[in-house]
């Protein structure tokens, strides 16, 4: 229920994961799995990264990312930045093990004043209907101390 200060810090999130359904309509939909934050800047701004587990093809179609090139950033704008983690396998049980400091000082950069908000599972989508069937399982953050 508290924010954690992110300068000197290492977040890390564990986690299991197995996408039981991951039904779209079309072509153009725009449908996606993520584990995201959120952290408040030294300003009260608050700015969001992502990490995708499974993503609808158009989605990586986006102008803003790099995917289609072999980068692993999926869209950059405004307050959020995605990254392309995996494609998770339907009906397997997957485990992740994400640095997830490494991914907003990617995105972001960190700065003595930025607080870690909330970490959290997201399902996206866009438009036109669709269905996601999703089991989490052994969810951890751990936080440790770095030398800065």
């Amino acid at each position: 229920g508290r924010k954690i200060p992110l300068y000197g810090r290492k977040v890390r999130v564990e986690l299991d994961i197995k996408v039981e359904k991951f039904d779209y309509e079309g072509p153009d939909e725009w449908l996606r799995i993520a584990l995201a934050c959120a952290v408040q800047r030294r300003d009260g701004s608050i700015v969001y990264t992502e990490t995708d587990f499974l993503d609808s093809p158009n989605t990586q179609r986006h102008p803003t990312g790099n995917v289609l090139s072999g980068g692993d950033i999926v869209y950059r704008g405004g307050d959020v930045v995605e990254f392309k983690l995996d494609k998770a396998p339907l009906r397997v049980w997957r485990h992740y093990s994400v640095d997830l400091t490494s991914y907003i000082e990617r995105g972001w950069g960190i700065k003595e004043g930025d607080l870690l908000e909330s970490v959290y599972i997201v399902v996206e989508s866009d438009k036109k209907p669709v269905e996601v069937e999703l089991e989490v399982d052994n969810f951890w953050i751990s936080v440790s101390q770095t030398h800065v």
